[in-house]
This record gives structure tokens, C-alpha cells and sequence, in this order.
């Protein structure tokens, strides 16, 4: 199986977190490792053990779980904030991934007393 090196790893790793608010296309990102689309998603799934469209989503969800617990923009900016393109496929999205609604996350999270069990990890 072919795998990115750490050089190009990173570098799309830093485009995907510059772009989340963005509509990233898998050409795109294939155009960015000089690689044809087909070879680029295998060696995506190689590299970081996901498809590129888990990893990034995966990426906006932790994105928004940081925004709902340290600031106060509205769930709906959050949502737009990081890349999903209505607030109710945010929030459906959020909860069905990290198991709870954003505006409970963030009134668990904000009162910094999580009860035992609410999730606090690496969203599913």
C-alpha cells in the first residue's frame, strides 16, 4: 500500500483544517498530492486509517465540540463556522456522531462538571 511521507501527510492535514468551512472535493485534494483521485484515497485510507471524507468530518465535529465549549457563538455560525452546509445537518450530524445535541454539549461542557459518562472524547 502506498502512503503519503510526513511531509505531505502534514501538508494535507493543514489544507483540511485551513478549508473546513469549505466544500473539499476529493480532486482537490488529489490535485494538492499530485496523485490521481483513486490513488489518493487509497493512500489516504493507508496513511491515517480513514476515508478522507471520515477524517474531515471527523475534523469539523472536534472543531465544533472546541467552539461550543470555549466561546459563545450560536450553534448555527458554529455549524457554518466548520464546513456543514444547513444548522439541522450540523446538529443531526453532532448528534448522531458524538451521541448528544450541540446545545446540550455545550451546557455540559460549559458548566465544566460533565456527568460521568457524557462524551467528552473523540466523537465516533
Amino acid at each position: 500500500h502506498v502512503t503519503f511521507n510526513s511531509a505531505l501527510a502534514n501538508r494535507v492535514v493543514d489544507y483540511l483544517d485551513d478549508e473546513l468551512d469549505s466544500d473539499i472535493t476529493l480532486q482537490t485534494l488529489a490535485d494538492l498530492a499530485g496523485m490521481p483521485v483513486a490513488a489518493f484515497g487509497r493512500a489516504f485510507a493507508a496513511t491515517f486509517g480513514t476515508t478522507p471524507y471520515q477524517f474531515v468530518l471527523n475534523r469539523r465535529l472536534e472543531s465544533a465540540k472546541r467552539m461550543l465549549a470555549h466561546t459563545t457563538t450560536s450553534v448555527a455560525e458554529i455549524g457554518a463556522a466548520v464546513g456543514f452546509s444547513t444548522p439541522s445537518h450540523f446538529a443531526t450530524t453532532f448528534r448522531r456522531r458524538v451521541g448528544v445535541t450541540p446545545s446540550r454539549y455545550r451546557k455540559e461542557i460549559g458548566d465544566g462538571n460533565p456527568k460521568p459518562g457524557f462524551p467528552t472524547g473523540p466523537s465516533r
